[in-house]
């Protein structure tokens, strides 16, 4: 059922001339996360990354997904250019080897997609830079990790230097006049773009949900 709901999101994307971004794991428990993946296994926590039946496990959900049918349209999920590209997942703790293997796998099941870095937590990492199955990195700014400022984003900037396409995938959580000068820094260095998290709705108790 859930992959029928996907089904129509990239049916309507696709009518609608929108790009859909799919991270394919998250590190957060909120969303399945790693953990679930080692609970399956009854694997201690962290094994998701260096323990080989993990990785095949993971690998195994890449190839379902990837090579999925579109019940609506009849295109597989590797041919639809609805879909923008593979992130290996959501502000991932991987380590270097971990995203070297995902991303060299990404591309030989889908050549047609572009492959982006999820360690979007840290700044960018340098072997991404490096690797040529990684087409796009992203870094996620918060204030929690102390990063949710124009410099960072400069900073980031800097560090890929035109070797890669870049984007901030996720701020948030700021006064506006921050987020304006992120914007800008964003704008003025030709940034492939930014993504705000996010735009909240009305609680029913009174005022947002942030």
């Amino acid at each position: 059922d859930a992959f029928c709901t996907l089904d129509l999101v990239l049916k309507i994307a696709a009518e609608k001339g929108v790009r859909v971004l799919l991270p394919l794991v998250d590190n957060w428990r909120w969303w399945g996360g790693t953990e679930r993946y080692e609970a399956f296994r009854g694997k201690p926590a962290g094994a998701f990354w260096p323990d080989e039946q993990e990785v095949t496990d993971f690998e195994r959900t890449i190839e379902f997904v990837v090579n999925r049918r579109n019940t609506l349209t009849g295109v597989r999920y590797r041919d639809d250019p609805a879909i923008f590209g593979w992130e290996t997942g959501n502000e991932l703790d991987s380590p270097a080897e971990w995203t070297t293997r995902i991303a060299a796998y990404l591309k030989r099941l889908d050549p047609n997609h572009l492959v982006i870095d999820g360690r979007s937590l840290h700044g960018v990492p340098e072997w991404s830079l490096d690797d040529p199955n990684v087409d796009v990195v992203t870094t996620h700014h918060y204030p929690n990790v102390g990063n949710n400022t124009a410099a960072s984003v400069r900073e980031a900037i800097a560090k890929v230097a035109g070797k890669k396409a870049y984007f901030v995938g996720e701020f948030g959580f700021l006064p506006i006049d921050e987020a304006e000068r992120i914007l800008d820094a964003v704008i003025d260095n030709g940034v492939s773009g930014a993504m705000y998290w996010s735009l909240r709705f009305h609680r029913r108790e009174g005022g947002f949900y942030w």
